[in-house]
């Protein structure tokens, strides 16, 4: 029903502008920003579903209590970001003076760390694989730092 939903807004959405969704697209962009958004996980493998749960809930409390502040940097690539907002809603959302972001969560379903990031941009980024692989190791780097302190 949602997909059908879908489609005829889109359908209605042609019809009533005369243009096309991808030139509705562009003139978003134009007026809003260019968003990238992208995601990865990193596995805990070898773990029960009670040794996850328990881990799970440390590295999260590290993430959200021990590792970063308002006004801390975070190095993405060879640039470093200044921290403007932290969100704790759906794990740790750290959110930057550019308004790119990086969030890190465990699973909710399996034994898995999950983190998300979006690049913001008034204009066109023209190498944007180079830089979301950067914001995918920063987040990996993260989340490595917050498990290294479980773990030892």
């Amino acid at each position: 029903m949602c997909l059908l939903a879908g489609f005829l807004a889109a359908i209605d959405s042609m019809v009533n502008s005369q243009k096309s969704l991808s030139e509705q697209f562009l003139e978003l962009q134009e007026e809003y920003g260019y968003y990238y958004p992208s995601k990865a996980g990193a596995d805990v493998k070898g773990v029960s579903v009670e040794e996850w749960q328990e881990y799970k809930q440390k590295v999260l409390n590290i993430l959200l209590h021990d590792l970063f502040k308002i006004g801390d940097t975070v190095i993405i690539g060879d640039t470093a970001k200044c921290i403007s907002h932290i969100n704790t809603l759906d794990g740790i959302k750290l959110i930057f003076e550019d308004k790119s972001w990086i969030l890190l969560r465990p699973s909710g379903t399996e034994p898995k760390f999950r983190y998300y990031f979006e690049l913001v941009s008034d204009s066109p980024i023209p190498d944007i694989t180079a830089q979301l692989r950067a914001y995918e190791n920063a987040a990996s780097q993260i989340l490595q730092k917050a498990r290294d302190l479980v773990d030892r």
